[in-house]
């Protein structure tokens, strides 16, 4: 049976994308010039979006649950 993917796990993983670790096999953000400054922004940008969308339907599924 697989493990359902939590809330928590998602935003560490967004965490874990967004920040530049040198100890990683490959260096996932390397930001010289405008163009990847702003392919690095957008990038992030959808990210918080997908956590802040979750972090609502999260909120919103609590609230009908508890009515029940």
């Amino acid at each position: 049976m697989t493990k359902p993917i939590t809330l928590e796990r998602i935003k560490n993983i967004v965490i874990d994308i967004k920040v530049d670790n040198e100890g990683r096999r490959f260096d996932m953000w390397e930001i010289n010039d405008s163009h990847s400054q702003s392919h690095y922004d957008g990038i992030c940008l959808g990210l918080n979006m997908l956590v802040n969308r979750l972090e609502r339907e999260s909120e919103w599924w609590l609230k009908i649950m508890k009515n029940k």
